[in-house]
């Protein structure tokens, strides 16, 4: 490996260490609250319970079975008055039994926070691979995220790849994952389950 690799490397790395630490800062953080009332007809007042968004033993059960693993502290916080339902319905937690394209990995989503304009702070997990052939044969990991709710659904990118999420008329949500490697670029898809 030549020395202008080695350097483009190691710059690499702690260009993504900081990435990862200013997101951790900001999930730290959580998103403020905006206290303004709004008058668009979108908003609708709402109450939201915080065992309705998070039932976090059954999803620590369900991480564990599927050898998934989640940060030690997991809290949603919940939106402002001011946040259109379109964007406070992705608050959460989604598993199950599915996986990447039938075959790959599983898969556990926590969207922890989210803004009047649309902003997530959340978690993105997955387990191992399922098949021993796999290319990718590292270990399960999770990321924290920061990214957008648009009309396209919940979007994050975590390194080279691409998330979007988009929650279903039966409150399962369906994910699309643009995966870029060193085989090509690949589209695997995903239906999860709210954690109830």
């Amino acid at each position: 490996m030549s020395q202008g690799n080695k350097i483009r490397i190691a710059a690499g790395f702690v260009i993504a260490v900081i990435l990862v630490a200013v997101g951790l800062q900001v999930i730290g953080r959580r998103i403020p609250h905006d206290s303004a009332p709004s008058a668009n007809p979108e908003m609708e007042p709402i109450t939201i319970r915080p065992l309705d968004l998070l039932n976090e033993t059954r999803l620590r059960e369900l991480a564990k079975a599927q050898n998934i693993s989640l940060p030690p502290d997991l809290k949603i916080s919940p939106p402002s008055g001011a946040t259109p339902v379109k964007v406070t319905k992705y608050l959460g937690a989604w598993s199950g039994e599915g996986r990447w394209s039938r075959d790959g990995r599983q898969a556990i989503l926590v969207v922890e926070s989210v803004s009047s304009a649309g902003t997530a702070l959340g978690i993105y997990a997955h387990g191992p691979p399922f098949r021993p052939d796999a290319p990718n044969q590292r270990p399960g990991q999770f990321t924290t995220f920061i990214g957008n709710i648009t009309e396209q659904g919940l979007g994050f990118a975590w390194g080279q790849s691409k998330y979007r999420f988009t929650i279903a008329p039966d409150d399962s949500i369906r994910g699309l994952w643009q995966n870029v490697s060193p085989q090509g670029t690949f589209d695997l898809t995903i239906t999860l389950n709210r954690v109830r």
